[in-house]
């Protein structure tokens, strides 16, 4: 359900009305989505974030300008959907964002997808093979136009915007924060079923360790969604794994050679075994 938000009343209403449907979070879209929109003001976004966390419900922000991302943690926020791609993060933000606990989800494809205009080699080689007919030619051919409509200089301008975006996760990362996978799947050339791998493949990238994007994808985001019964292979937990054909430790990208897919402890029916051979093609 979206809101459109002019005045600080309306945004605790908004908040109110959401709380009796027992929603788990609110998002809060601040920046200008490119000149398309007005941002949401500071007084705004106040009023929402405190009157979200006198019903015990956390705020996400879908953010881009470093100014909103200061203000939004001043402000209280508990995480961030996309970051920072007008200027790197300095020291004292990053600083507040750690000590503040806040959580990155940096939805890095949301970023790197502009600043090619052609499909990277490994979305591409996806598409050419198994993928091609388990998502359907019609789904392809619309991924592809997406990167063939691109000019050079609007995927000069978003490599620039994706440099600044990959030393602030570097720079978070390093500092501690608490970073958990999220790829804004579903959009027409990031589809389900791929999305995921390649954005722990985009955070090794940008230099996060192997094992900090799988927790990252796993027993942090859980912990976040406060899922108690999933995340880690432990006594108690629900049994859903996946056994791979290579270490992901070695190679991120081994994430995508799938085996089996365990559900509850029993081998699941699973197209992966189409979408992600086990033997690199």
């Amino acid at each position: 359900m979206a809101y459109d938000i002019t005045t600080p009343d309306e945004g605790r209403r908004a908040v109110r009305e959401l709380a009796a449907q027992k929603v788990d979070f609110i998002k809060i879209w601040v920046d200008d989505r490119n000149g398309r929109a007005p941002e949401l003001s500071p007084p705004l976004y106040r009023a929402i974030i405190d009157e979200a966390h006198k019903h015990g419900l956390r705020v996400n922000a879908h953010v881009f300008y470093l100014v909103d991302a200061k203000g939004l943690v001043d402000a209280g926020i508990d995480g961030f959907t996309h970051l920072v791609r007008d200027k790197d993060m300095d020291d004292d933000l990053v600083q507040a964002i750690v000590r503040r606990r806040v959580v990155i989800m940096p939805t890095l494809q949301n970023a790197e997808r502009g600043r090619n205009t052609a499909p990277p080699p490994s979305l591409a080689a996806w598409l050419n093979g198994p993928a091609h007919d388990a998502i359907g030619a019609p789904l392809v051919e619309k991924i592809l136009a997406a990167y063939s409509g691109r000019t050079a200089a609007q995927a000069a301008a978003a490599r620039e915007r994706y440099a600044i975006l990959q030393r602030s996760l570097k720079k978070l990362s390093d500092a501690g924060a608490r970073i958990v996978l999220g790829g804004d799947t579903g959009l027409q050339d990031d589809p389900f079923g791929f999305a995921e791998h390649r954005e722990l493949e985009l955070m090794v990238e940008a230099g996060i360790t192997p094992m900090q994007a799988i927790v990252a994808a796993t027993s942090r985001g859980a912990d976040y969604l406060r899922l108690k019964d999933t995340g880690i292979l432990a006594p108690g937990k629900r049994a859903d794994f996946i056994v791979l054909d290579g270490n992901p430790l070695d190679d991120i990208t081994n994430t995508r050679r799938i085996d089996k897919v365990f559900l509850k402890g029993f081998i699941a029916s699973s197209s992966a075994s189409r979408l992600f051979p086990s033997r690199h093609q």
